[in-house]
């Protein structure tokens, strides 16, 4: 059974506006920081709001890696979830991932992989 607080696919840079962008946003009135690599280089952390993450003739080939961790503050529910957004390539990829904490204040653990194609 797939992890539903992962995923991984490739993302087709050609044919886009350029450059590519990546946003991220915490739902469900909780909160929570992302770690964000371009390959083993980590490029931002906190916060992801229109993040540049390159051209695409620069990026064919490389991987995106998001690390999210999202905080069940939210007294009236144990739901999380990130959605990830990458812009700029052929597609305007949109992905949403839930997941519902076991217990109040857990820190829930995301993940996303993006190779650009």
């Amino acid at each position: 059974m797939a992890d539903p607080r992962k995923i991984e696919k490739d993302y087709p840079v050609n044919g886009g506006p350029g450059p590519i962008l990546l946003s991220i946003v915490i739902g469900d009135g909780q909160i929570g920081a992302s770690k964000v690599f371009l390959g083993n280089t980590r490029i931002a952390k906190g916060a992801i709001q229109h993040l540049p993450i390159g051209v695409p003739d620069q990026l064919r080939g490389q991987t995106l890696g998001i690390r999210t961790n999202v905080l069940d503050a939210n007294p009236q529910t144990n739901h999380t979830s990130v959605t990830f957004i990458v812009t700029g390539g052929a597609v305007v990829e949109h992905d949403t991932l839930t997941f519902d904490a076991p217990h109040d204040g857990d820190v829930i653990p995301y993940e996303a992989i993006f190779t650009f194609v």
